[in-house]
């Protein structure tokens, strides 16, 4: 959940608006998809980060099974080398 709060408020003129702003929870929801010319495929979204374990169950029970002969996959992310899966 979110928590958004104005910049701005109402008051009496010459007085000073007052209020509290609750503090969020912030969590990271990572998604992750594969991406055709006719729309996406095997779209996933899971709390937390990317990890290596995660990214290999992604490949192998959401994106593999998509796959069709020939097709190319791309992996473009800027942080996918700090994933443990490629260091192994």
């Amino acid at each position: 959940m979110m928590t958004c709060s104005g910049i701005s408020g109402r008051s009496e003129r010459g007085e000073r608006v007052i209020d509290h702003v609750p503090q969020g929870k912030w969590e990271t929801v990572t998604f992750v998809a594969g991406l055709r010319h006719d729309g996406i495929v095997a779209p996933f979204v899971f709390n937390g980060p990317m990890t290596g374990a995660t990214f290999r169950a992604y490949l192998e029970q959401c994106l593999v099974p998509t796959l069709k002969r020939d097709d190319v996959v791309i992996i473009a992310a800027e942080n996918i080398c700090s994933l443990e899966f490629f260091s192994s």
